[in-house]
């Protein structure tokens, strides 16, 4: 009876293991507990850190999202640019008029000189129906698309063309007798075409006469204008 006692007052006795558990680091100041040399750092301080580190993050997602909220509100809509198209249509459209008509207003002044329609320097070597070739490829015909009766194609120089205004033989212009006339002082070779069939442009055939002839021109500040007729 006495030993049971005995044991029961060791038991008593004996000292209790602690309870306290070996101090751990945070999770958050795992870094600082891993290094011997900041162990000495205390645990306030590692926490202080990694809560002002939590909030350094928190205003760095909300800057960012600040920023792509900006970005959004500053960039082009779809349906901004759905409403530009027909305006961007409209001026392509309008820019390629004004291209065509320059082109066709180029076009028609250079058809209305007088090298153009009669000027054929040197000659086209075209052995067999000569007229009837330069006719469609100078588009030779009257305002009504109607053919013309009789062309001249001269074969001379330009340069010696425009000599003519300077020619002193002038003359009033049959058709506008306050408008000077000038003659060459040298006879040109040149290429009467003769219409002998058709009667409506392009279905146009023409005779050939080769000849020389002086021609008369009217004349401007550029040189020659129209071509009035030849005198052989």
């Amino acid at each position: 009876m006495d030993k049971v006692h005995d044991r029961e007052t060791a038991r008593k006795r004996k000292p209790k293991a602690s309870k306290h558990t070996p101090l751990q680091a945070p999770p958050c100041c795992s870094f600082y507990w891993a290094h011997p040399t900041l162990n000495w750092l205390p645990t306030s301080y590692c926490q202080r850190t990694a809560r002002h580190k939590g909030l350094s993050q928190i205003h760095d997602h909300k800057d960012m999202l600040l920023v792509k909220a900006t970005a959004k509100r500053k960039g082009i809509k779809a349906t901004d640019v759905k409403g530009l198209l027909p305006l961007m249509i409209l001026m392509v459209i309008i820019f390629l008029m004004i291209v065509f008509w320059e082109n066709e207003l180029y076009e028609e002044t250079v058809a209305s000189t007088i090298e153009h329609l009669h000027v054929d320097y040197p000659q086209s070597n075209i052995a067999v129906r000569y007229c009837n070739h330069m006719i469609l490829e100078r588009i030779i015909k009257e305002p009504d698309n109607t053919c013309k009766k009789e062309h001249v194609f001269i074969h001379e120089r330009p340069r010696q063309i425009n000599r003519v205004c300077t020619s002193p033989k002038r003359t009033a212009c049959q058709n506008h007798s306050s408008i000077l006339c000038f003659q060459s002082e040298t006879k040109f070779k040149m290429t009467v075409c003769k219409l002998i069939e058709g009667i409506r442009y392009p279905a146009c055939r023409y005779h050939i006469s080769p000849t020389e002839g002086f021609i008369v021109v009217t004349c401007d500040d550029m040189g020659p204008v129209n071509f009035q007729k030849y005198v052989e």
